[in-house]
């Protein structure tokens, strides 16, 4: 099932990436609650053609955020028309939040975790890492994070920020 779902924020993440965050009103949050680590669908008609595809929630189950990472694809319909045309103040159609890859964090939990990802694969290894970050205070996380370049490393603020922020 799709819920047509505001905009509320794009960012530029690299050149050839964005970061979507959309308004899940409050009657939609018992639909939309996620695990770190699933994804959404997003539907969009393109040139009299319905697209669907699926990104990666990039929040946190417990931030309040909806927000998944878009890397334009060369010739890729909706990777190109999110990175070039999409705006705030938009619609889209959101499936419900979906997938077996996800993380339920344990309080108690005391255990050393290493997540490993490349390119916009950190989607939702970002989502499990700040989940383990903030809910498992006892733990501790190592991530090995591979890009082409410096500059198409997504997210390259935010995880230097967590380094700084968590690192012991």
């Amino acid at each position: 099932m799709f819920h047509s779902l505001y905009i509320k924020r794009i960012e530029k993440e690299t050149t050839e990436s964005v970061s979507v965050e959309f308004d899940v009103p409050e009657k939609l949050l018992g639909e939309f609650s996620f695990e770190a680590g699933q994804f959404l669908t997003l539907k969009k008609e393109l040139n009299n053609q319905e697209i669907c595809r699926s990104y990666s929630l990039c929040s946190t189950p417990v931030s309040g955020k909806f927000k998944v990472a878009i890397k334009q694809i060369p010739l890729g319909k909706f990777s190109t028309f999110a990175n070039n045309q999409l705006k705030v103040g938009d619609y889209i159609d959101v499936g419900r939040p979906a997938g077996n890859f996800f993380f339920k964090p344990q309080p108690k939990n005391s255990k050393s975790y290493t997540l490993i990802a490349a390119g916009s694969g950190i989607t939702p290894i970002l989502s499990i890492l700040k989940t383990i970050l903030v809910e498992e205070p006892n733990s501790q996380v190592t991530l090995f994070y591979g890009n082409k370049s410096p500059k198409l490393t997504m997210f390259k603020k935010e995880i230097e920020h967590l380094k700084k922020e968590y690192s012991k």
